[in-house]
């Protein structure tokens, strides 16, 4: 019977066409705030099931990564509806559809192939954008679900937490495919090349490409609503700060006041970024360093509302620097009263160029040049060149050594705080144990000397 019935709704779906598919796709997207149906409807399943159908449907490894991150778009407008209704095991469920879904999208972008490179990189790119796009809508849903945990009395502990828990899942969903599409691409730069392409016909193919698929126009668009979110999200931290400030009446509410205010201070740096990347139109690194921004801000704020711990936002903030980070390469080269300079920038699977040769030698010019050159910043520059025109090579491992070091002198310096607050208390208690030990010996010997008063009177 069951069989039957797979069949026929099998031959149902083959009846729809693909563009009726699509396009109910996006009016449920539309409306989903009106019409969604989350995981505890008896409806769902049926749903779930359909969408598998689908993806068994698509012919080619591109088709069913195209397909799978739809299906991935419903599962989690799915999830979301749920979150805003409090409906936990609903969240559950369509958190762990979205997960699978994703999973599968990651198999196929692994295993897609092309009889060309460049078919195959259009192929991949095309997938690339609408992972950013999804992910995009992964923010998107993920505020929407923060702001619910943060009204107060709306959800009890045990909820919250949960959502908590989901919520960082939900951070990390798309993080496989990127790292997944980052690698792929690496492989079509390896292809390209046995195919006889040089390496500037390589980076001009991945910039057409990129052209092609719109991704500027996708960058500055996101990278102002990512600016934005940052700018507020920083501000509700400094809000939280100001709060704990008021109420610091202990040693760890003192940590933790100043561990959040420690990543506010990063958080505003990579929204500075990327503000002045925009200002100079280079969007994607200007959509990196404001969802750096963003994301640093967010494990800010938690710390501060007490609801992540130090340790973990920390580790958040090192993933966050580490994928804002650009794999800058510059070359320097001094001939005579000339100077050569070729600066290579590698970020997420592409890479920028500049070469040329100044009539000057001088540091203030070179330095000047590259950054009107490239999408370096000034002060990203002044970074990686030294003084005498050298190039400093462990530059991030540098920064990272003094990230970890001002940590270590902030924990030392609490940790000596909290230490002399202790003993400070040791004393005072051991100071009015001694001073009611002195009363008790005064009372006692008042007490005798009333005693032997009294005796003395009788007597007389």
């Amino acid at each position: 019977m069951m069989s039957k019935l797979t069949a026929l709704v099998a031959i149902l779906v083959m009846m729809v066409s693909p563009v009726a598919v699509l396009a109910q796709d996006a009016q449920a997207q539309t409306s989903a705030s009106a019409s969604v149906r989350t995981p505890d409807s008896p409806l769902w399943g049926l749903g779930v099931a359909l969408d598998k159908i689908r993806l068994l449907l698509a012919t080619s490894d591109d088709a069913k990564a195209r397909v799978g991150l739809q299906i991935a778009e419903k599962r989690l407008i799915e999830l979301k509806a749920a979150a805003e209704e409090g409906k936990l095991n609903a969240v559950q469920k369509a958190e762990r559809e979205h997960a699978r879904t994703l999973a599968d999208v990651k198999v196929r972008i692994k295993s897609l192939k092309d009889n060309k490179g460049v078919d195959e990189l259009d192929k991949t790119t095309d997938i690339e954008k609408r992972v950013l796009e999804h992910e995009n809508n992964v923010v998107t849903a993920a505020a929407g679900i923060e702001a619910r945990i943060k009204v107060r009395g709306a959800l009890t502990e045990q909820q919250s937490a949960l959502l908590q828990a989901f919520l960082d899942s939900l951070d990390n969903s798309t993080g496989a495919l990127r790292i997944e599409i980052q690698n792929k691409k690496e492989k079509i730069r390896e292809r390209l090349e046995e195919e006889g392409e040089n390496e500037t016909e390589i980076d001009h193919a991945f910039n057409e490409t990129q052209k092609k698929h719109r991704f500027s126009e996708f960058f500055k668009e996101r990278a102002s609503e990512r600016i934005e979110a940052a700018v507020k999200t920083i501000v509700d931290a400094k809000t939280a700060a100001a709060e704990l400030s008021a109420n610091a009446t202990t040693n760890a509410t003192a940590r933790r006041l100043n561990a959040g205010l420690h990543l506010v201070e990063k958080a505003e740096f990579h929204l500075n970024v990327s503000q002045n990347a925009f200002a100079d139109t280079h969007y994607e690194k200007s959509f990196g360093q404001a969802t750096a921004a963003l994301n640093i801000a967010r494990s800010a704020e938690r710390i501060l509302s007490g609801r992540s711990d130090e340790r973990e936002a920390f580790e958040k903030t090192e993933r966050e620097e580490q994928r804002a980070e650009e794999k800058v390469e510059i070359k320097i080269r001094i001939d005579g009263n000339r100077t050569h300079v070729k600066v290579e920038i590698g970020r997420d699977g592409t890479r920028e160029e500049a070469e040329f040769t100044l009539d000057a030698t001088d540091r203030e010019t070179v330095v000047t040049e590259i950054d009107a050159r490239t999408s370096l910043t000034r002060e990203e520059v002044e970074r990686y060149v030294g003084a005498d025109l050298t190039v400093q090579t462990n530059v991030r491992a540098k920064f990272e050594r003094e990230f970890r070091e001002s940590r270590l002198r902030m924990e030392q310096e609490l940790q000596s705080k909290e230490k002399r607050t202790r003993l400070e208390a040791e004393l005072r208690e051991r100071a009015d144990k001694q001073a009611a030990e002195e009363r008790q010996k005064l009372m006692e010997s008042i007490r005798e000397r009333t005693k032997d008063g009294s005796g003395s009177s009788r007597e007389g």
